[in-house]
């Protein structure tokens, strides 16, 4: 594969070598499409997890190879993926009719029991104006579709969304009940303490440099930025919506171990 070392005392595969540097020259953009990846006589389904104008961070689940060989580990993907991918790949965007020629330059093993394995993939050319705008500029117009891990029973999983601190009103916004997470987006439902109107909700949540506090049982896990994705009303008997936010970053193991796998 492109870019690894050659040593001879090493394994024949040695995941700790497959971690290559690989940066993207553009930034990335926290994202959840469906793709299909493709190379040497394979076609392995997977989730663009994050996405730029060269490159691309792609989530494979385990199972995912069982129809060639079942109850795969972790380990014996990587290198299966390795084989097949490192004379190049192609990304297929099924929904958006757009396919993407691409080399592997990294891999990971799973963060949490049952989750995939993730690949890193360099783009050989650079998405076109039109491609990047119905991939990457297009958020989704409502979170319909539930995150991957949902909270664990009693966790009290909550986040505190805040202005940013150079805003005209500084200070909390709102206290929102977390409903998903996966890698570095996040579910809430905002239950506004007065009544608002959806759009004078978004218009809140929408700020530049909107602050972000995960707590669970009122022991913060995470600090940081979010940027809203969506915004929908919420099926619920009291006034409330459901908003999907991302992160700069996943969120991590230590904010991970308080969710379950969904159903």
């Amino acid at each position: 594969m492109s870019g690894t070392e050659s040593h001879e005392s090493a394994p024949a595969y040695d995941p700790l070598r497959a971690f290559l540097s690989g940066k993207r020259r553009s930034e990335r953009q926290v994202c959840s499409i469906p793709v299909e990846v493709r190379g040497g006589g394979a076609a392995v389904p997977g989730v663009a997890i994050d996405l730029s104008e060269g490159g691309s961070m792609i989530r494979i689940e385990l199972s995912a190879l069982n129809v060639m060989k079942p109850d795969m580990g972790p380990l014996e993907v990587l290198e299966t993926l390795e084989r097949y991918f490192k004379h190049g790949m192609q990304l297929l965007f099924l929904k958006e009719g757009i396919r993407v020629p691409g080399t592997l330059v990294r891999m990971s093993p799973p963060t949490m029991p049952e989750e995939g394995v993730r690949i890193g993939c360099r783009f050989e050319r650079e998405l076109a104006n039109d491609e990047a705008a119905r991939l990457l500029r297009a958020p989704p117009a409502a979170p319909l579709v539930p995150l991957r891990l949902a909270p664990k029973d009693g966790e009290g999983l909550y986040v505190y969304l805040a202005a940013p601190a150079d805003a005209q009103v500084a200070g909390p916004l709102h206290l929102a009940r977390v409903t998903g997470l996966d890698v570095a987006l996040i579910d809430a439902r905002v239950e506004p303490s007065r009544p608002m109107s959806m759009d004078d909700i978004g218009a809140g949540l929408s700020q530049q440099g909107l602050m972000g506090r995960v707590v669970a049982n009122g022991k913060t896990l995470w600090e940081g930025s979010l940027r809203l994705q969506a915004l929908r009303p919420a099926l619920s008997m009291n006034p409330a919506v459901d908003a999907r936010f991302s992160a700069p970053m996943p969120f991590g193991r230590g904010v991970e171990k308080h969710f379950r796998r969904r159903v």
